[in-house]
């Protein structure tokens, strides 16, 4: 009875990640294989009969070897929980360069995307005709490359103010790897035991668009989808920082309050004015 204790509580242990659970399976098929054709090997009169077990037990390796070598070649990241991992910050890995890149394109993309949309309901000439000069010329940027710079400076600039406000001493352009799939964020940093996951959002607006609602709430969900797969590891928090370029952040700030989202991690979402921030840092307006 002792043995089978062992083995179940051993057996337990593999089924922490996914590498132990492929690794159980494996032995138990193998094992069971290799059971019967010895037990039943008597009994098996023809080659025919015993063929196809023989055979199984040949090939079996050879499959599982092939399938193990294209796991870890091409998704060796899943095959790990973070309690694998002496310090569980090495599931925080840079983006490259190119991930880095497609990741703005993605974002210019988006934000002309919410431009259009609203320009063509009218909403830019009702909701933001009131502003000042520098903020109306803003509003009709269009091309990718003034939104990319805009977008960038947005980023770099929100980032060290959250990095100065809160004292936290951030990675930037970091991926959460060893999940579903890897959750990309703008910075992970470390702060008071709690991991700050950072996301920048710019928009031109002056109120909450309904692109710019969508991605935040798709944001919070896929992020919390993402995390159950592994469970929560220590004190996580999410940090959505919206840029937005108008000096007057009110409205944006009043129509985040309607959001009804309910997750079981702690979040928060910031709004700062990129005329503040550029102010902030002795950026001068072009």
């Amino acid at each position: 009875m002792s043995s089978i204790s062992d083995f179940i509580e051993k057996a337990s242990r593999h089924t922490r990640n996914p590498l132990g659970i492929i690794a159980l399976f494996i032995s138990l098929i193998y094992g069971f294989a290799c059971l019967v054709l010895s037990v039943s090997l008597d009994h098996l009169k023809s080659p025919v009969e015993r063929l196809p077990l023989i055979w199984f037990i040949i090939l079996f390796p050879i499959l599982i070897l092939a399938a193990f070598v294209f796991l870890v070649i091409f998704h060796h990241t899943k095959l790990y929980s973070p309690s694998d991992f002496k310090d569980e910050n090495n599931f925080i890995k840079s983006i490259g360069l190119a991930e880095r890149k497609l990741r703005v394109e993605q974002e210019v993309e988006t934000i002309k995307e919410d431009i259009k949309e609203n320009r063509a309901t009218e909403n830019i000439g009702s909701n933001e005709k009131n502003l000042d000069g520098d903020t109306q010329a803003n509003a009709k940027i269009v091309d990718n490359k003034a939104i990319k710079n805009n977008y960038v400076l947005a980023e770099t600039l929100a980032l060290n103010k959250f990095e100065e406000d809160r004292n936290i001493s951030l990675q930037r352009h970091s991926k959460l790897v060893g999940v579903g799939k890897s959750l990309e964020f703008d910075a992970i940093g470390l702060g008071n035991d709690i991991l700050h996951f950072i996301d920048v959002k710019y928009t031109i607006h002056n109120y909450l668009s309904k692109i710019l609602q969508e991605r935040i709430e798709d944001g919070i969900h896929g992020f919390s989808k993402e995390i159950k797969r592994v469970g929560v590891f220590g004190q996580i928090k999410l940090v959505i920082i919206i840029v937005s370029e108008r000096s007057d952040v009110s409205s944006i700030k009043k129509d985040l309050q309607s959001l009804d989202i309910n997750v079981a991690f702690d979040f928060e979402i910031e709004v700062y004015s990129l005329n503040e921030l550029k102010r902030r840092y002795g950026i001068t307006h072009e």
